[in-house]
């Protein structure tokens, strides 16, 4: 009486092979959730601050963005709008996005268009936390802060930003940091 069944090496042959195949196409499936989760985070940071400093101004009609002269006047009150935490030179919000303000950019600024303001800040948002791999257009990006109160999306930000807030499927994240040169 012979029962049929798989023998020891077959079963483990065919775990290898689902385990190769696994290791081939995790890393892309990885990409793809990282960059499903980019645009929305992107577009959620925007918002977020935004509508703290549009609370600002309401309630401070006779003060605007350029009045404060450094960004460190701005955050106490930001704060007052905004539920932010301090780390590491920055602020998390409460999603775990990490952000900074900085008056002294250190990208180049693009024009920015006349109705949004003039300069104000840079806002750096690094979408996972200060979490690896820390590059330019994967996990940090660029707003620029106008006095108006507007982050208008620079650079790779802008790509996303202009793409529904979705990672284009060409996006190459090294010529969006290749057209961020530190200023003269």
């Amino acid at each position: 009486m012979f029962k049929k069944a798989f023998t020891l090496a077959e079963v483990l042959i065919t775990i290898g092979l689902i385990g190769i195949v696994a290791a081939l196409t995790l890393p892309s499936m990885m990409k793809l959730h990282q960059d499903a989760g980019t645009g929305p985070l992107l577009a959620k940071a925007q918002v977020s601050i935004e509508e703290a400093i549009s609370r600002m101004q309401l309630e401070n009609l006779d003060k605007s963005l350029s009045d404060y002269a450094t960004t460190a006047d701005l955050i106490p009150e930001l704060k007052n709008y905004l539920f932010m935490t301090d780390s590491d030179g920055g602020y998390v919000l409460k999603d775990g996005i990490y952000f900074e303000i900085t008056k002294s950019p250190t990208i180049q600024i693009p024009v920015i268009p006349s109705a949004a303001g003039v300069y104000y800040a840079t806002v750096l948002v690094d979408v996972n936390g200060k979490n690896p791999p820390e590059v330019e257009g994967v996990d940090r990006f660029y707003f620029t802060l106008t006095s108006s109160g507007m982050m208008v999306p620079i650079y790779c930000t802008e790509e996303i930003a202009n793409n529904n807030w979705k990672v284009p499927k060409d996006y190459d994240a090294a010529t969006c940091k290749a057209a961020m040169q530190t200023p003269a």
